[in-house]
């Protein structure tokens, strides 16, 4: 169930399986942090985007000066709309 109010924060997402072809670098932190993630660190098959951008992080994938989750955003249609995540 996805919660509702909060946007794209609270909105759930699944990583489809697609590897990252030649994107922009901060799109390409995005798709490896969920591909490299353990289980334990992040489900593949349910995240919200909070999850992902403080897990890319924290592992220095995603390096940048603004709020990562603004990137997150910047990203987010098109990486449902490309095939590399999908709504949950």
């Amino acid at each position: 169930p996805t919660k509702a109010g909060k946007g794209s924060a609270r909105t759930l997402y699944k990583h489809t399986g697609k590897k990252p072809e030649g994107k922009t670098p901060q799109m390409n932190a995005l798709i490896a942090t969920v591909t490299e993630a353990k289980k334990t660190e992040l489900d593949s098959t349910s995240f919200t985007a909070q999850d992902l951008v403080s897990l890319a992080v924290k592992k220095g994938t995603l390096t940048t000066g603004q709020d990562p989750l603004r990137i997150f955003r910047f990203y987010a249609k098109r990486l449902v709309d490309e095939g590399y995540f999908a709504k949950a």
